[in-house]
């Protein structure tokens, strides 16, 4: 009995020690990666033209640019929609906070000019109202006016749009 712990033992050991350097082996052909971007496709987005019929150069808030197009801030962009009496802007969900830029970039347009803006968005970051209209409004103002106050503001709002529910697309026009 003794003879063969004495075998036994030995074959279990070099087994064991077979087992764990076949395993740092595979360690070993294991290389990290560094996650350079991720991205999801739950974003909305519309696009508008902003154009300027005043006899003066008007500015818009912008957070940048896509694919040649000037992309909006949220905010001072919002969205209204029309309880069947009067447009109130949509609030965020109480999970989400939405940062503001204190002194966003300006987007000058020239009278008789227009430009092409985008909004993007993830629609789950609004409460929205079932079954009522969407506007997407975004506010400008003449260049000349330093503070931008709301005594001054020139609002761009589209058309009723589809709000976000189940089988219907969402924020096509209505």
């Amino acid at each position: 009995m003794f003879a063969i712990r004495l075998i036994v033992l030995p074959l279990t050991i070099l087994f064991l020690s077979g087992t764990r350097l076949q395993n740092s082996q595979e360690v070993n052909h294991t290389h990290k990666m560094t996650v350079n971007d991720v991205s999801e496709s739950r974003v909305v987005f519309v696009g508008v033209e902003i154009a300027n019929d005043l006899d003066a150069a008007i500015v818009v808030p912008s957070c940048g640019q896509i694919l040649q197009k000037h992309v909006v801030c949220f905010p001072p962009a919002f969205f209204e929609q029309f309880n069947g009496a009067v447009w109130k802007r949509v609030e965020p969900t109480k999970h989400h906070l939405l940062g503001e830029l204190a002194t966003p970039p300006l987007v000058k347009i020239d009278p008789g000019k227009s430009i092409e803006v985008r909004a993007d968005f993830p629609p789950e970051v609004y409460d929205w109202a079932s079954g009522q209209p969407v506007r997407l409004v975004i506010s400008a103002w003449p260049a000349s006016d330093i503070r931008r106050t709301p005594k001054n503001e020139i609002r761009y709002v589209t058309g009723p749009l589809q709000p976000p529910s189940v089988g219907h697309m969402a924020f096509s026009p209505q």
